[in-house]
C-alpha cells in the first residue's frame, strides 16, 4: 500500500514503473488461466495428503470431521449475527426503517449472490435492485456498489479469521490475545485486496497464516466445504454493500436534494427563465 502511495505521488517519473507492474500483473493473471484447468487434480491431492496424516493421529478421521464441522458452524453462526444483528442495527438506527423490509428488495441480489460466489458477477442485479426496488440515488449506488464489491467483504474477512484460529488450533498452536487482535487487522486487510471471484478468501489466507508463522498445509482441508460456505460470504457482502448504499444516502440526503434541486435549475432554458 505504501509503494502504490509513493508510485502515485511520484507521478511521470514512475511511468515506467507502474507500466513494468501492470504487465507483471497480466502475465500472472495469464499464468493462472493456464493452472486453473489442473486446480481440480491439485485440490483434491491436496485433501488426500491432508486426510492420510490425520488418520495417522489418535483422534483419526472422527477428530477430523469434528474439527471441519467446528469451522463450518462457527463460520456460519458468524455470518449469521452479523446479518441479523450487526447489519439490521446499523441500517435501523441510519435509517429508521425496517431492515428486513430492505432486504425482501434485494432478494433477488441476495439469491443471485449465493448462486454465483461472486460478487462481480451479481453487481448489475445489485445495482438494479437498489436503484429500482429501494429507490437509492444512481450517483451513489454507481460509486458505491463497484468499490464495496471489491473493498466492502465482511463474509471474507470474518472467515478469514475463524479459518487462521481454526487451522492454528488443527496444528496444535493456540494463540495469545496479541496475536487474536493481529490476526484480526490482517483478516481485515487481507480481505480488502481479495478478488471478488469464487473462494478467493482462501488464497489470501496463505498470508494471513504465514504472518502468524503456521504452516498452510491444512488449508486443503477447508477446500472440503468453502464451495458452500462461500456462497454465504458473498451473499453477506452483497448486503454489506447494499447496506452501506442506503446508510450514505440516510445521511447525504440533504446535500443530494441541494445537488438535485441546482441541477434542474441549471436545466431550465433561458427563454422560461426570462418569462417567470
Amino acid at each position: 500500500m505504501i509503494t502504490a502511495m509513493t508510485i502515485s505521488a511520484m507521478g511521470e517519473e514512475a511511468k515506467l514503473l507502474k507500466k513494468l507492474l501492470d504487465i507483471v500483473n497480466e502475465l500472472v493473471m495469464r499464468l493462472v488461466m493456464l493452472i486453473m484447468p489442473v486446480v481440480p487434480i491439485g485440490v483434491f491431492s491436496l485433501i488426500a495428503k491432508s486426510v492420510y496424516d490425520m488418520n495417522r493421529n489418535p483422534e483419526g478421521m472422527q477428530g477430523l470431521f469434528m474439527q471441519i464441522g467446528k469451522y463450518f458452524f462457527t463460520v456460519m453462526l458468524g455470518l449469521g449475527i452479523h446479518f441479523l444483528i450487526v447489519l439490521s442495527l446499523i441500517y435501523w438506527l441510519v435509517c429508521k426503517k425496517n431492515p428486513f423490509k430492505f432486504y425482501l428488495g434485494i432478494s433477488k441480489a441476495i439469491v443471485t449472490a449465493f448462486g454465483t460466489a461472486s460478487s462481480a458477477c451479481t453487481l448489475p442485479i445489485t445495482m438494479n435492485c437498489i436503484e429500482e426496488n429501494i429507490g437509492i440515488d444512481k450517483r451513489i449506488s454507481r460509486f458505491m456498489l463497484p468499490l464495496g464489491s471489491t473493498v466492502n467483504m465482511n463474509g471474507t474477512a470474518l472467515m478469514e479469521g475463524v479459518a487462521a484460529i481454526a487451522i492454528s488450533q488443527m496444528e496444535g498452536k493456540i494463540l495469545s490475545f496479541a496475536e487474536i487482535v493481529g490476526l484480526s487487522l490482517t483478516a481485515t486487510l487481507a480481505s480488502v485486496g481479495a478478488s471478488s471471484i469464487p473462494s478467493s478468501g482462501l488464497i489470501m489466507l496463505t498470508m494471513i497464516l504465514t504472518s502468524l508463522g503456521v504452516s498452510t498445509d491444512k488449508i486443503a482441508l477447508l477446500w472440503t466445504i468453502d464451495w458452500l460456505l462461500d456462497r454465504f460470504r458473498t451473499a453477506i457482502n452483497i448486503i454489506g454493500d447494499s447496506v452501506g448504499c442506503a446508510v450514505v444516502e440516510a445521511l447525504c440526503i440533504d446535500k443530494i436534494n441541494e445537488s438535485s434541486a441546482s441541477s434542474s435549475i441549471e436545466k431550465i432554458p433561458l427563454k422560461e427563465l426570462e418569462i417567470n
